[in-house]
């Protein structure tokens, strides 16, 4: 997990976006809206997640995964 977060702390706009999927229940519509960027811009962000993690959001495991890397992320920096 630690190894997750650190290689996504290296890129804050994709900490942003994840958090904001998770905000807006995993909707893209939502979250592109709410981010103001184009769909096909999320869609590469959530992409390069997958790529720098690990983990696939479209798998249970990887979602909670990514969720928990979330939480231990703004837990520490308070």
């Amino acid at each position: 997990m630690t190894q997750t977060l650190a290689k996504l702390m290296d890129e804050p706009d994709l900490l942003s976006t994840l958090q904001a999927y998770f905000d807006h229940q995993l909707s893209i519509k939502a979250t592109a809206s709410s981010l103001h960027i184009h769909i096909n811009t999320l869609h590469y962000r959530l992409k390069r997640v997958q790529e720098l993690s690990g983990c696939s959001i479209k798998e249970t495991k990887g979602l909670v995964t990514l969720f928990i890397v979330l939480w231990y992320y703004h837990d520490s920096i308070r």
